[in-house]
This record gives structure tokens, sequence and C-alpha cells, in this order.
């Protein structure tokens, strides 16, 4: 009876000290690691430009004919207007032309009549082009639009960086070694130096106009700035040595 207590004894006592070291273990390789969190930013500039237009008229009820007309007109005098400016487009997209009916309301003596007042055409258009400045001078002009019969319902202008995946992956390699040099500044008044990548994780990329403080857990793409400025953060651990 005293044997097998005895045996039970000894196997709680390395079970324990199994447990107890696993702890210590764990605890030393904790303290020979440090995490850090790295960033780099860059301003760039767009070198790609997406001009959305919307062209469109509205007549009325005996008109719709005429009305697809004046369309087609307006349609190609833009792009012939376009064409003459010098700008080259990557991509030209046309849409079908919408039509929607459009009322009239009269109010009298608390009552509501509809009345049919007319067709209104809309025809939506975008073209990709690297000729940035031509378009940002004649868009940017309203008076230039009209002294070339350019009527235009809205106008939207959307910039983009053709190198963004090549960006990327330089703004990645900088963060991480910002990470690095963080580590090494943190253990400066001590024996220690950052040794091997333990791990290394990429954040968000947040891509912004210059010296905005917006953030976003899923990321920031702003199309309407044309000057802009990418950062992202590497979470790294490094072991100790």
């Amino acid at each position: 009876m005293k044997n097998n207590t005895y045996i039970i004894l000894s196997i709680s006592i390395i079970i324990a000290a199994l447990i107890l070291g696993g702890f210590f273990y764990q605890a030393v390789n904790k303290e020979n690691t440090i995490k850090v969190v790295g960033i780099a930013k860059r301003p760039f500039e767009a070198d790609t430009l997406k001009w959305s237009v919307n062209l469109e008229t509205e007549v009325n009820p005996e008109e719709l004919q005429q009305g697809y007309l004046i369309m087609k007109d307006r349609l190609l005098n833009f792009k012939e207007e376009i064409s003459k400016i010098g700008i080259e487009t990557e991509q030209f997209n046309i849409q079908p032309i919408q039509v929607t009916k459009e009322f009239n309301y009269i109010y009298k003596d608390g009552n509501s009549e509809r009345v049919f007042r007319g067709y209104r055409l809309n025809q939506y258009i975008f073209l990709i082009t690297k000729n940035i400045d031509q378009v940002e001078n004649l868009v940017l002009n309203p008076l230039e639009l009209y002294n070339k019969n350019i009527f235009i319902e809205n106008s939207n202008l959307q910039y983009y960086f053709s190198e963004i995946d090549n960006l990327k992956k330089e703004i990645i390699a900088e963060a991480t070694v910002n990470a690095r040099e963080r580590a090494e500044r943190m253990l400066e008044e001590t024996d220690l130096k950052p040794d091997k990548v333990l791990s290394m994780n990429s954040g968000i990329f947040q891509i912004t106009e210059p010296y905005s403080t917006n953030t976003s857990s899923m990321g920031i793409y702003n199309t309407s700035s044309r000057n802009k400025e990418i950062s992202v953060t590497a979470h790294a651990a490094f072991s100790l040595k």
C-alpha cells in the first residue's frame, strides 16, 4: 500500500515538474522576444484618370425620337472635341441611353394631380486616359466646355496609379525595415539585439489624400485626389540575442 502511495507521489512530482518546466520555458521564451509595429509612408502622384460623364436632355411627350437624335449629336460632338484636344483614351465606354418619364404635380383644392411632362434621356460615359492635365484643363473650366458645345449634366474625376502593386511591395519592405529599426531603438539601453524574425504580418493599406488622418480597418483607397499618400504597418516579432 505504501509502495503504491510512493509511486503515485513520485508520478505527481514528475508531472508537476514538467508543468512548471513548461511554464518556465514559455516565460523565458517570451522574455527572449520583442514585438514591434513598423510603419512606412510615401507620397505619390496618380498617372491614370477615369473621367465619368452623364449626357442628358429632356423633351416634350411627342418629341422622344428627337430626343434620341439630340443625344446622338451630343455624344458625337463629345467624342470629336476629345479627339481634337488630343486626349488619348485607353478605354472609352458608352452605356445605352436610359429614358424616364417626367411628371408635373398640380395641387388644387387639397388634391394632387400628376401631369405627364415629357421624357428625360440620360447616357453614362467613362473614359480612361493618361492625359490628366488636358482633361483637368477642360473639366475644371466650365466656360471651355460651353464654348465647345459640350453639355454635361454630371462629371466626375477619379485618379489611379498604374504601378500600385509594385508600390505596395516596396512600402511593405520599408515597413519591415522600420520594424527592425524600432526594435533596435527600444533595446538601445540593454545588452540585447533583435535577431531572427519569428513572425511578420502586414497591416491594411491606407491610400489617402496628403496629410490625411483617416484610417479604416478595411483599408482606404482615395480616388478623388491626384496627389496621394500610401501607408502600411508591419507587425513583427523578433528573437533576441
